[in-house]
């Protein structure tokens, strides 16, 4: 699956990541997703802190990827 369809796949089906209680809305942008493509290549070495839609598209790029 390329990129682009597992940025589309996430925004359908809308996974919850963040345990949504109340009006929260912790997803980023398919903009920034879209940013994140055009920067990521595999073996990049890459950390964030948190989990969601990120940490799959620095997954699916094939990054070296730490999650705190």
């Amino acid at each position: 699956m390329q990129l682009q369809e597992i940025i589309t796949h996430l925004e359908e089906a809308r996974p919850n990541f963040h345990g949504r209680k109340g009006n929260h809305n912790w997803r980023i942008s398919r903009k920034f997703l879209n940013y994140l493509v055009t920067v990521l290549r595999p073996g990049n070495r890459t950390l964030e802190i948190g989990c969601g839609y990120s940490t799959v598209v620095f997954a699916g790029a094939g990054t070296q990827h730490i999650v705190i």
